[in-house]
């Protein structure tokens, strides 16, 4: 049982109310001195109540390749927005990388989350507030504007969903609703420097050192401890990340996301089997 990761997820019942369910949504549960005496140190989820609502009819579909959807909203600092692109091209001999979609119309969104293909990981890099997502200006987009296609997109296959924008915790949460697996979301307002470093050390451990979702996000937080200082510019910037988790499906690893090619034996050719006693 060497390769068995287990992960703490924290439940947030709904039965409280929403004041005490924000203090708790955003505490640094990772500093919990629970945590910090094990060895390894663990990385802990957060779920939700509503976790069981969108659990139907989900494909578990895979691609020779996993399929990455990138959509980046209004971007401030096109310098940083680069880099993070720079941080999903790495993956492109080992993914199959959509073109990404800068500040896409909500028909031209709609059309390509309805792709009959399917999305295995969904990263937006954008401004967000809430329940909102800035993709075309400011005022933001609400999940309910394009509703029915990211159910689809999650009913045809849709596994995980960066959120790398500013106070997205609310949005995890209602796609964790659409039967979502894993979002990784930020719990407050995120410096762009900050959200590009941490895209791009999670994705390196993820997808090309095969860490699981856990161990990356917590490598990742681990690695803005540059960031993090009282008389810099960006404190706390360790306490942004966060995993919200549907309880009912495990976190996939990067390798669980595509079915490899087999060579399929010519015709006539024999087949041998190994078989240890």
């Amino acid at each position: 049982y060497k390769n068995i990761e287990i992960c703490p997820v924290l439940n947030i019942s709904e039965g409280i109310n929403n004041k005490d369910r924000e203090i708790l949504d955003k505490l640094p549960w990772y500093e919990s001195d629970l945590l910090k005496s094990n060895s390894p140190r663990k990385e802990i989820g957060i779920s939700y109540d509503n976790w069981l609502v969108g659990l139907k009819n989900i494909v578990n579909k895979k691609h020779k390749l996993p399929r990455i959807l990138p959509i980046w909203g209004d971007p401030t600092n096109l310098e940083l927005q680069e880099k993070q692109k720079e941080s999903i091209l790495q993956l492109k001999e080992i993914a199959e990388i959509n073109d990404f979609l800068e500040k896409p119309s909500q028909e031209k969104l709609v059309n390509v989350l309805r792709n009959k293909k399917g999305w295995d990981i969904l990263i937006y890099s954008g401004h967000g507030k809430g329940n909102k997502l800035s993709l075309r200006n400011l005022k933001g987009n609400e999940l309910k504007d394009i509703d029915n296609a990211l159910r689809f997109a999650v009913e045809n296959g849709l596994k995980i969903v960066i959120l790398n924008c500013c106070d997205s915790l609310k949005l995890a949460k209602e796609l964790l609703s659409y039967g979502v697996p894993v979002v990784i979301a930020m719990k407050e307002e995120v410096i762009e420097e900050v959200a590009a470093h941490f895209l791009e050390t999670f994705l390196t451990e993820y997808a090309l050192n095969n860490k699981s979702i856990y161990n990356s996000v917590q490598l990742a937080r681990d690695s803005l401890e540059q960031f993090d200082n009282k008389d810099g510019d960006y404190p706390s910037a360790m306490f942004f990340p966060v995993i919200c988790q549907n309880l009912a499906l495990p976190p996939p690893l990067y390798q669980d996301l595509f079915q490899p090619e087999i060579n399929k034996p010519k015709k006539n050719e024999t087949q041998y089997k190994s078989i240890n006693t």
